[in-house]
């Protein structure tokens, strides 16, 4: 026992002295005090000391670190909307525990670590938080085999501990998946997932029963902006021909809030709506004059048009007084006021793209970057200002976004992400074949991984994982062939009580 506290101590101070010699060597400019992030520097610098020791100790060498955990306890206690739950003045707490076992015939090193539990100023969310027992430290994790589950069926992910459920049976060839959109498929209530059968259309699943409730026989614009009501979780939104449309998946009738005349053609809802269910963005051509920018309100009628010269979408934002147009040759985004006039706020985007809201109640432009130090698989900007800032990526420990990253936006303060694996296991990383789930509901954006997705690299569009996450943050699907690369079907992890509402 005390060689090994002496061994575990020794490491550590190694540990410690190649973090400060790394951080000597480089040319760090002195501190310049930040509204946003000046109160958790002491915190974060904390955390990063304390955990270098175990970061450094996993990647030295050749060992490479699988790690099993025990199925996560769900906490009882519902957290309720996102403004409860919090403390101002909150500690952190960090525990981890580690075990090493080495034998001289081999020299690699199978460790059981930690799944750390923090209550920190830092994030303001509370210790009684259902996701108090998920992995947010940065290591390498190998997905180890797992035999795919029945419908309905429920297994444990051997690296991250938690449940993962398959709600569908598709057959070979065949697939249903959420599909390729920012918006999330689950509805206000997480009781019912949008999903689009190949070939089919779009069909409803009863998230409980892993029951299809069959096709819904609509016919968008586009298959993947199709648009659940933050509030009703009974209607879906959608854009036809030159009507915006709003579709009860109970009754199964469709109501035409508005024709758009002056639009010749491709008539788009192009961003979820606002998070009080009321205002709509859309986009549509004119004939010979370029495009219409549109902004509806369902209480009011069409509020605002405006003519633009480039094609791009619109996206309102969560209080659906501002509005974000990305140029869809650049990439340049700008964000428009609601009269949709330019505010001179300007900046790069990449990937999907969507708007949220923390919990100071600061809205925020979402989307994945590969743009230099900045590049991230979740990168968000302010729009009271345009300040950057990297949830997940390299300025926070993650590697550089791998392609082909999908991201699952809901009208919460929460993003969902699920990354492409690689064949060889021998250069596996983090984030390679991952879900993760940012949490914006504190003061800075937490990170935690949530499971392998298990898809095979380089399938088809059908076959790679789309995700998606609930409003309250309790559920997150996502899409796999689970490996086989013959069919995708769609599952669930279940992470704590759902409750309605978007704040």
């Amino acid at each position: 026992m005390a060689d090994n506290e002496d061994f575990v101590e020794a490491a550590l101070h190694r540990a410690g002295e190649d973090v400060f010699g790394e951080v000597s060597s480089r040319g760090v400019p002195d501190f310049s005090p930040n509204r946003r992030t000046g109160p958790a520097v002491l915190g974060m610098l904390a955390v990063l000391l304390v955990g270098a020791g175990a970061f450094f100790a996993v990647r030295d060498g050749s060992a490479r670190t699988v790690v099993e955990t025990e199925p996560i306890g769900v906490t009882a206690t519902d957290p309720g909307p996102f403004d409860e739950g919090r403390t101002e003045n909150s500690t952190e707490d960090s525990t981890e525990d580690s075990t090493e076992d080495s034998t001289e015939e081999s020299t690699s090193t199978e460790d059981s670590t930690e799944d750390s539990t923090e209550d920190s100023t830092e994030s303001g969310v509370s210790s009684d938080d259902m996701f108090d027992s998920l992995v947010r430290t940065v290591d390498v994790r190998i997905p180890n085999t797992l035999d795919r589950p029945a419908v309905g069926e429920v297994v444990v992910d051997p690296a991250f501990g938690t449940s993962v459920r398959r709600l569908t049976d598709v057959g070979v060839g065949e697939a249903v998946t959420p599909v390729q959109s920012p918006a999330s498929a689950f509805n206000a209530d997480a009781s019912l997932l949008l999903l689009y059968r190949q070939g089919a259309g779009h069909e409803l699943y009863d998230v409980e029963t892993a029951e299809s409730l069959g096709l819904l026989g609509i016919e968008p614009s586009d298959i993947e902006q199709v648009y659940w009501s933050p509030v009703d979780p009974e209607v879906l939104f959608f854009a036809r021909d030159l009507d915006l449309i709003s579709f009860n998946t109970t009754t199964r009738t469709s109501t035409v809030l508005d024709t758009i005349d002056p639009c010749s053609g491709g008539l788009a809802i192009t961003s979820p709506l606002s998070w009080d269910g009321d205002t709509i963005a859309a986009r549509c051509t004119l004939q010979d004059v370029g495009y219409l920018l549109i902004v509806h309100q369902i209480s009011g009628g069409t509020e605002a048009t405006v003519r633009w010269a480039e094609f791009g979408d619109l996206y309102v934002s969560p209080d659906g007084d501002r509005f974000v147009f990305v140029d869809a040759r650049s990439g340049e985004a700008e964000v428009l006021n609601e009269y949709l006039q330019p505010l001179g706020i300007f900046f790069p985007t990449d990937g999907s793209n969507a708007m949220t809201r923390d919990a100071l109640d600061e809205e925020w432009f979402v989307s994945s970057s590969f743009d230099g130090d900045s590049s991230g698989s979740v990168v968000r900007v302010r729009l009271d200002d345009g300040e950057r800032e990297t949830a997940i990526g390299l300025l926070t420990g993650y590697p550089y976004p791998p392609g082909g990253t999908r991201l699952g936006v809901v009208p919460a303060p929460f993003v969902a992400v699920s990354a492409p694996g690689i064949e060889d296991l021998d250069q596996w990383d983090v984030l390679d074949g991952e879900v993760l789930l940012m949490d914006g509901r504190g003061a800075s954006p937490i990170t935690y991984r949530i499971a392998h997705n298990r898809v095979s690299p380089s399938t088809d569009y059908f076959h790679s994982s789309f995700v998606a996450v609930s409003h309250g943050g309790c559920r997150i699907a996502f899409s796999s062939d689970w490996g086989t690369g013959d069919r995708a079907d769609t599952y669930v992890v279940d992470l704590g009580p759902c409750s309605s509402g978007t704040r």
